[in-house]
């Protein structure tokens, strides 16, 4: 059986200092991270986050999910990041 751990959805934006602060009005006090140079997470349920992240508006594929799972191991196992090879 698959147990989802946690989840976390990406949504690409033009202007992430402005982004951040129209979320943070938004979401009111909520755990915040900068995982890295132009991304940044809001955790908006226990085991759920959502991400922003600085991308030009046409850039292809500028959508980011990640689905953490714990599962015992099947030969069938599949992956669970669209867009990745696993």
């Amino acid at each position: 059986m698959t147990k989802i751990k946690s989840f976390t959805v990406g949504l690409p934006v033009t202007e992430l200092k402005r982004a951040v602060e129209w979320y943070r009005q938004l979401l009111g006090e909520v755990e915040e991270v900068n995982p890295a140079p132009g991304v940044w997470e809001f955790q908006i349920v226990p085991s759920g986050w959502l991400q922003l992240f600085e991308s030009e508006i046409n850039e292809p594929k500028s959508v980011s999910n990640a689905l953490r799972v714990s599962r015992h191991r099947s030969k069938s196992d599949a992956c669970f990041k669209p867009q990745y090879q696993c």
